[in-house]
């Protein structure tokens, strides 16, 4: 054995991979028990791996999922084979230590687990993502040590960007693109009337949609960004200049192309840039500009000779620090550490299985307004996926109407969200978001926050006012709703529901508003409502 250790050692491929040390003076240890330390460890954190991609198969498939089906989040696929480039480069500023198991990395993996957990009681599968991430990094921990990980702190890092998050910046960079636009147009004065994020200019109307945004080329290259930065500086503040300019740029970028693209549509009286080449103009703009901001980057990157400086070695561990039996207990206990919160969570669902909803009914209405007995076409109707419970119903006073809409859940689960992407406060199709902000209103006789949305379609506009109820508690925060949420189902679930208010407006949003909240004040308590429904 001892034999056929030391020609394991010897081996001039895995010697020019870096996977072992050239010398055992380099590792303070004898040779072949290295070679056994670094082949326990790259086979303890490859069970481990998939491991917890078995375990969080659902997590996993998600992100897939994601990366196939949003083109924002494409570039994806090619996180995992750039992080396996960056760990091959970085094979000689490890290749002469020796793995030194650490249990903080048990902590780390609890810790990184609690977060699932929180995010699997929430149903936000962002969270989730970021949590399995966590795990990968704490198996690292555990199994190589500090010293080793923080040598290859970047190629770890590196993963969060297969991380499909970004889609909040949809909203404020459409408003920023939409502003930048108008900025331009009036620069040269041609006329043009702002309405959100619509704008209509002598020779036609444009609406800046999520695909506008920017967000995708924003994400891609601020990912990019990263991996160029880290390559090409070694001081922080070079980097972080650049950065900055990855940031920065994709924005600027964005909004000129938006300009441009109605300018041209201007001059050409919407024989150009209009339909698909626009997106085609877009995407050769985007890579003009990619190109020139690698460019930028080149010219103030480090000199050759501090790029190749030699890395400063730590010490690399002595003793049997990196025993195989050490890494297998470890990475053992590792993994029972994973474990413990998706069986916690499994518990949790079979202690609450969801309840059957009774009726579910509108509040009652006074102050002259009544019900419209026939709403079987509505020209609006939010889309909330997998609640348990609908209502949309309508109320006149003086021929004007106030549409109400309830969705209610019985507990949160996968595919059964009060708050998800896929939800929608009305069809896409007929209707655009134009603009969003926060109010506070009264409700069952307490202040709370809620949202005002001014969506539109060709003809008219329409204004949404809405917030949740989470468990006999209101509020507008999505986030703060999560997070009841969350811990509601901790404690074994409640129900929640989300109310929307609305009414048409031609000219005047606000006299929409004042309208609906007309109907606010002469409604009745809500809360009863949903206790109801849960059939208490």
């Amino acid at each position: 054995m001892w034999s056929w250790h030391k020609e394991f050692l010897k081996d001039p491929a895995l010697q020019a991979m870096g996977l072992v040390p050239t010398s055992s003076a380099e590792s303070g240890t004898m040779p072949g028990q290295s070679a056994l330390s670094w082949r326990a460890a790259w086979l303890a954190i490859g069970i481990g791996v998939l491991t917890l991609f078995g375990v969080f198969l659902p997590t996993v498939a998600h992100t897939v999922r994601t990366w196939i089906e949003s083109a924002t989040f494409n570039h994806g696929f090619l996180i995992l084979p750039i992080c396996g480039y960056l760990f091959w480069i970085k094979r000689g500023i490890v290749a002469s230590r020796v793995p030194q198991p650490n249990w903080w990395g048990i902590l780390l993996m609890v810790g990184a687990g609690i977060l699932w957990l929180l995010g699997n009681a929430a149903s936000v599968a962002l969270v989730q993502q970021f949590a399995l991430i966590g795990m990968i990094y704490a198996l690292f921990v555990a199994v190589l040590g500090i010293r080793i990980v923080w040598a290859l702190a970047f190629p770890l890092f590196y993963l969060i960007f297969a991380v499909p998050f970004g889609d909040f910046l949809v909203p404020p960079l459409q408003d920023l693109t939409a502003d930048f636009v108008v900025k331009g147009l009036r620069l040269l004065d041609i006329p043009v009337f702002l309405d959100g994020i619509f704008l209509s200019i002598p020779t036609g109307n444009f609406v800046v949609a999520e695909a506008c945004a920017g967000v995708r080329f924003l994400i891609a290259t601020i990912a990019l960004g990263f991996l160029f930065a880290h390559i090409t500086y070694v001081g922080l503040f070079r980097r972080g200049m650049f950065l900055l300019l990855c940031f920065i740029v994709p924005i600027i970028a964005n909004g000129f192309r938006a300009f441009g693209i109605v300018y041209i549509a201007y001059l050409s009286n919407n024989e150009l840039a209009v339909g698909v080449d626009h997106i085609v103009y877009g995407w050769v703009f985007f890579a003009i500009v990619t190109l020139i901001l690698l460019s930028i980057g080149m010219t103030f990157r480090d000199a050759p000779a501090v790029m190749t400086a030699p890395h400063p070695e730590g010490a690399s561990g002595a003793g049997g620090g990196g025993a195989p039996r050490r890494i297998a207990g470890i990475t053992v206990a590792a993994l029972f550490a994973a474990l413990i919160m998706p069986a916690y969570a499994a518990l949790i669902d079979i202690k609450s299985p969801p309840s059957a909803p009774a009726t579910l009914a509108a509040p009652a209405v006074g102050g002259g307004w009544a019900a419209i007995s026939d709403n079987r076409n509505p020209d609006w109707s939010p889309i909330f996926t997998g609640a348990d419970r609908t209502l949309l119903r309508s109320y006149v006073k003086n021929g004007q109407r106030v549409d109400i809409f309830l969705a209610y859940y019985t507990r949160e689960r996968q595919g059964a969200e009060l708050i998800s992407t896929e939800n929608r406060l009305a069809d896409e199709k007929r209707w655009s978001r134009a603009s969003s902000h926060a109010v506070s209103v009264r409700v069952d006789g307490t202040e709370t926050s809620a949202i005002v949305t001014r969506i539109r379609d060709r003809s008219r506009g329409r204004l949404v006012l809405y917030w949740y109820w989470i468990g006999g508690r209101f509020t507008a925060n999505p986030y703060v709703a999560k997070a009841l949420q969350a811990l509601d189902r901790l404690r074994g679930g409640s129900p929640a529901a989300a109310v929307a208010l609305s009414a048409v407006y031609d000219d005047q949003p606000a006299e929409a508003e004042a309208l609906i909240r007309d109907f606010l004040a002469s409604a009745g308590a809500f809360a009863p409502v949903f206790r109801v429904a849960a059939g208490r």
